[in-house]
């Protein structure tokens, strides 16, 4: 907890600053009131890290997704019998699986080292939420791919070998269209010691030598999102119980954004803590989504 006001919480105030010149004391505070809006302060702002990195996942799945809709678009504009230039060969190369280690790493990020690390290891919340990951594992191909290969992406080589232009004839047209491939090269992965059994017979015995990226990047949606939600729910109490304290402050004026807890220094300025109230919102509306109320 961050040391606020020294740690003197005596002569504190609820102000309003909707008038940043001309701030209005609301109502004066005892120290327990600005103890109990500290603690459910910090445990909001908590809160607001790991959706901050829930948001980071998705915006680099958006970002994924579009990258291959980008160079698919490109290359169908090229003629049926050009080749690719080496220029674009090389960007579309780097730029592609430059987004999808983005994409695995924020991914195994979340999972390891910001959720499982919010829970204290052996409460019944950190079983709880690793139940939900082990069964993830073992139920979504998916997902063990995906959570080995990020390991295998940063220590050791692209994950995405295979680009490939194509060139396919339209059905009711019969004109020629370019059509680009994007593969994982299956063999790829018996290098290095990132795969290993059972993950790595599993690849060689049910894929081809190479398989298409884009199936598996929408097969992980399901259980990261399934993922997600579980972490949601373990922390649905904590945040109603905080952002509960924190309203009860905040209701006490027009304006729940121009809220503070404030103390005056020496210098005639006030020293404040601004009620998250905004964030309060972000994380209700998550939490609504996910129909738990």
């Amino acid at each position: 907890m961050i040391d606020y006001f020294n740690g003197n919480y005596n002569d504190c105030y609820l102000i309003d600053f909707s008038n940043t010149e001309n701030a209005k004391q609301l109502k004066p505070l005892t120290a327990h009131e600005v103890s109990e809006i500290i603690k459910s302060n910090d445990s909001i702002y908590q809160l607001h890290f790991y959706d901050r990195r829930i948001i980071e996942v998705f915006m680099n799945y958006e970002d994924l997704l579009e990258k291959l809709e980008f160079y698919t678009s490109k290359i169908s504009q090229l003629e049926p019998y050009d080749i690719i230039e080496k220029e674009l060969a090389e960007d579309m190369y780097i730029d592609v699986n430059r987004v999808f280690t983005n994409f695995l790493s924020s991914m195994v990020n979340f999972v390891n080292d910001s959720a499982l690390k919010r829970f204290k290891r052996g409460s019944p919340k950190h079983d709880a939420f690793t139940k939900i990951t082990n069964e993830a594992y073992d139920k979504y191909f998916s997902y063990r791919f995906f959570y080995t290969l990020r390991n295998y992406a940063l220590h050791y080589d692209f994950p995405i070998g295979h680009f490939k232009k194509t060139t396919l004839r339209q059905v009711y047209t019969g004109r020629l269209k370019s059509v680009l491939e994007i593969n994982f090269i299956r063999d790829s992965f018996k290098n290095g010691s990132t795969f290993k059994a059972p993950l790595l017979s599993e690849l060689m015995r049910d894929f081809n030598e190479t398989f298409p990226v884009l199936n598996q990047i929408e097969n992980i949606a399901k259980p990261l999102q399934e993922i997600i939600n579980g972490f949601i729910s373990l922390e649905k109490d904590d945040f109603e119980t905080h952002a509960e304290v924190i309203m009860k402050y905040a209701n006490l004026t027009p304006n729940k954004y121009k809220v503070a807890v404030g103390k005056m220094l020496p210098t005639g300025y006030w020293d404040t803590i601004i009620l998250p109230c905004h964030i309060i919102d972000r994380l209700n509306e998550r939490v609504l989504h996910l129909d738990l109320k």
